[in-house]
Parts: C-alpha cells; structure tokens; sequence
C-alpha cells in the first residue's frame, strides 16, 4: 500500500511539471510598455493686480493677463523691396521772345482762315439773296490776309451778279501799290526787303532786295524825298489807284564803299498780292 501511493505521488508530480511546462510555453510574451512622454512645464501665467474692487468685499480683484502670442518664424527672408522711383513733373522750357513772336502770328493768321471758313459755310446755307450781299462784301475784305484765295472765291461764285459784286469789293479792300515789303533802317530811307507776288516793281527788273527808295515822281514834275518821313507817311504815299503810274528814286549802295547808284524806275501801281504763311 506504501509502495503503491509513492508511485501515485510521483505520477501526479510529473503530470503536474508537464502541465506547468506546457503553459509556460504556450503564454503570450509580455507587451513593451510605451516610452514615457516628456512633460513640459507650462510657463505660469502672469498675475496682474488691477486695482478693482469687488463691490461686496472691497477686496482687489486678480485678473489673469491674456496669453502671450507664440511667435513666428518665416522660413526664409523675404525679397528686398525696391523703393518706387520718384516721379518728378516736367518743367515746361521757357520760350524765347522770337519763338513766342512766332507762334503769336501763327495763331493769327489760323485764326484769319478759320474766320474766312466760317463766313463760307454761312454764305452756303444762306439762301435769301438780300442777306446773301452783305455778306459777300464782307469776305470780299479777305483779299487783305489771302489775295489769291479771295480772288478764287470771287471768281467761283455761281451767280454772275454776285460775281461783279464781290470783285467790286475787292478792287475796294486790296492794297494797291508798288508790291514791294519795306523796312527802315538808320538811314531813314525805306529799303525793299522782299516784292510780293506778282508785284509791279518786281515786274520791272531793275531792282533787289537791298535797295534803297529815297523818293519818287507821280508825273507833277515835282519829286517828293522820303527823307525825314515816317514808314506809315511812306506808304500812303506809294499806294495809289490800280494801273496810275508812278517813277520811283532809287538808290543802291556800292558793295566796295564807293558812291551809291542812282537809278529812276518807272511803275504801274497794280494789285498787292498778300499770302499768309501757311
């Protein structure tokens, strides 16, 4: 009996190791425990005492300052910025006095073709032949600033006695005399500059630019001198009616300092042709 429960003792001992191996075995493996977190301390918040008084206790009231913005930080410097260009205002340049000479008679005479095209179209759209004359006349005074022009309108009309009257108006405005633009100079004697178009002393032959008129003859037999006389006295004299005929004094230096040429011209006082310079 002592010999048959040690052999049980013993099986029950070696059933029991088995077990305990096999579960051993068979157990799962123990799971890693995760790797501990840092805890950053927060920065405390700062307490600003702010004087105000509860309205119960009288006691001073702790107020928590706003949280402090994180900053920022850009990744990369930003581009220079270029500074704008300062934009200065163009200072128009002064004129001279010869060039605002210029531009005042070069507005002028626009003006003097802009007037004489606003007096056509209102010729054109007048119909009533009574208002029509008057009219005609008074463009018939343009021979004054556009001989040639005038002229031409003069000749186009299409009614002949409006014809006869705007050339009777204009042989009444023209300038009539020798065609010839005079200057004074310290001699006191008008000298031709330039002849006009068509002039009747150009016509002649016998003078240029440079010449020097001291006088001249209207066939009294008495010569009347320019010397002492004003350019206006000069012109009025010169002008005369259309086809009369006068005898010009001239005078020509000498281009080696000698004695002056003196030489008469004979001249028909004829239409003076005036053109604008445009």
């Amino acid at each position: 009996m002592k010999l048959r429960a040690i052999h049980l003792v013993l099986i029950c001992s070696a059933l029991g190791g088995g077990v305990a191996y096999r579960l051993l075995k068979t157990a799962p493996e123990p799971l890693e425990s995760p790797a501990p977190v840092p805890v950053t301390q927060e920065e405390p918040e700062e307490i600003v005492e702010i004087p105000m008084l509860n309205a119960q206790s009288a006691t001073p009231l702790l107020l928590k300052s706003p949280p402090r913005p994180e900053p920022v930080t850009l990744a990369s410097t930003p581009p220079a910025i270029k500074p704008a260009l300062k934009r200065t205002a163009l200072t128009p340049r002064k004129l001279t006095l010869q060039e605002q000479q210029e531009a005042a008679r070069a507005r002028y005479w626009l003006n003097v073709k802009n007037r004489f095209n606003r007096q056509r179209q209102n010729l054109d759209q007048e119909q009533n032949p009574a208002r029509r004359i008057p009219l005609i006349q008074s463009m018939a005074q343009h021979v004054r600033f556009d001989t040639l022009n005038a002229i031409d309108w003069a000749t186009n009309l299409a009614d002949p006695e409006e014809r006869r009257i705007a050339m009777e108006a204009i042989n009444k405005s023209a300038l009539v005399g020798i065609g010839a633009k005079l200057e004074m100079d310290a001699t006191g004697y008008p000298k031709i500059q330039e002849t006009t178009p068509m002039s009747a002393v150009g016509s002649t032959g016998m003078v240029e630019p440079g010449d020097y008129i001291v006088g001249m003859d209207d066939g009294n037999g008495d010569p009347t001198y320019f010397d002492g006389l004003s350019t206006a006295q000069i012109v009025k004299l010169l002008h005369g009616k259309a086809g009369s005929e006068i005898r010009l004094l001239m005078e020509r230096k000498s281009e080696h300092g000698g004695a002056p040429q003196v030489f008469d011209v004979p001249v028909h006082r004829s239409l003076i042709v005036i053109q604008p310079p445009f």
